[in-house]
């Protein structure tokens, strides 16, 4: 499945023609502040890309081989890898050759030095640093780094898989952080349930910059051209490479679509499953408390994570509002005078004919 992808400028050319006529990329920052995703993007927006790319190809040099270059999305201003054909941070189309500028190859030691006070360092010690990603797929979505400088996953040995592991646990206290403070709302979809099962983490190769870090981020996703096989490692895999053979075993150089697939499924679905949540009016949640108000005392059953418990918070219409214990009770009535009052009507209208 992953192995085959379609590039998203094949789908654009079906369902978006005006999208066919450009390849990707941003307009302006003045743009970028004004509209939240490229799909707001109209006809004009296009045509300055177009001119924008066209100004840039006239000034463009040959490329420095010493220098590092990467694909500017012109949609949100992710850098990424050259191998990609997409943003990986909003799914937009990149052009193969206009798209492409020189990048700085490690940003993130800014960050290590203390010179970017732009982003947010959630977590610092002498050997790591936890961040929010500043193009993150979704409202829980972190890079863990090391302080030391390793420049990708082929560099690392069996000795590393510790501090990989320490990678992992930070993001997820950071997760676990966020949950006890009710960050956000998609957070809150994880109470009563395990991080680990549900967590996305992993590393890229090729690498967008050259200094490991671990993506960690939790489901629903903002889109699905996430995690793509082959330039996704999960982070399970990395570690069991590094015990098995004292290295990492890239997919390009041996290939596991089954692998690569059941990695990426397992994050969509679970992506589709918590958006659906999130997306959950009141009144669906009413339903499903008529149909559990026969079901055994809470403390009878096993933790679940149903939004039909009492207290907890609950989605409706971008507001958030708690069920009380009452409101089972209150909705069977409902049920039953409604009941009566359709049989009343049926009644009254067979009465009726019969004379």
């Amino acid at each position: 499945m992953l192995g085959g992808r379609i590039s998203l400028w094949r789908f654009s050319s079906i369902f978006c023609p005006r999208a066919s006529i450009l390849p990707s990329a941003l307009v302006s920052s003045r743009m970028s502040t004004t509209k939240k995703h490229w799909k707001e993007f109209s006809q004009e927006d296009y045509d300055r890309i177009a001119q924008l790319r066209l100004e840039q190809k006239a000034k463009s040099a040959p490329r420095d081989p010493k220098a590092t270059y990467k694909k500017l999305c012109r949609a949100c201003d992710k850098p990424n890898a050259l191998e990609v054909d997409f943003c990986t941070g909003c799914g937009f189309t990149l052009d193969e050759e206009l798209d492409v500028q020189r990048q700085s190859d490690n940003i993130f030691l800014d960050l290590i030095r203390g010179e970017n006070t732009g982003t947010n360092v959630l977590y610092r010690d002498d050997g790591f640093l936890v961040f929010d990603d500043k193009f993150g797929v979704s409202d829980n979505h972190l890079d863990v780094i090391p302080t030391v400088v390793i420049d990708d996953i082929t560099s690392l040995t069996a000795e590393h898989i510790p501090m990989l592991e320490r990678l992992y646990q930070l993001g997820v206290a950071e997760f676990e952080r966020r949950r006890q403070a009710r960050t956000n709302d998609a957070v809150q979809l994880y109470d009563g349930l395990e991080f680990d099962d549900y967590v996305v983490a992993g590393y890229n190769f090729p690498v967008s910059v050259k200094h490991l870090h671990l993506h960690i981020a939790l489901p629903p996703f903002k889109h699905e051209k996430v995690f793509q096989y082959p330039r996704w490692h999960s982070h399970k895999k990395v570690v069991a490479d590094l015990k098995q053979h004292g290295r990492v075993v890239p997919y390009a150089e041996q290939p596991n679509d089954a692998e690569g697939s059941a990695v990426y499924d397992s994050a969509i679905q679970h992506s589709r499953m918590f958006a659906a949540r999130l997306a959950t009016p009141a009144a669906a949640v009413a339903a499903v408390a008529v149909e559990t108000a026969a079901a055994p005392p809470a403390e009878a059953r096993a933790p679940s994570a149903a939004k039909d418990e009492p207290g907890r918070p609950v989605q409706s219409h971008g507001t958030t509002q708690q069920n009380s214990p009452g409101d089972a009770p209150r909705i069977n009535w409902l049920v039953v005078v409604g009941t009566a009052c359709l049989g009343a009507f049926f009644a009254y209208r067979y009465y009726n004919k019969a004379r």
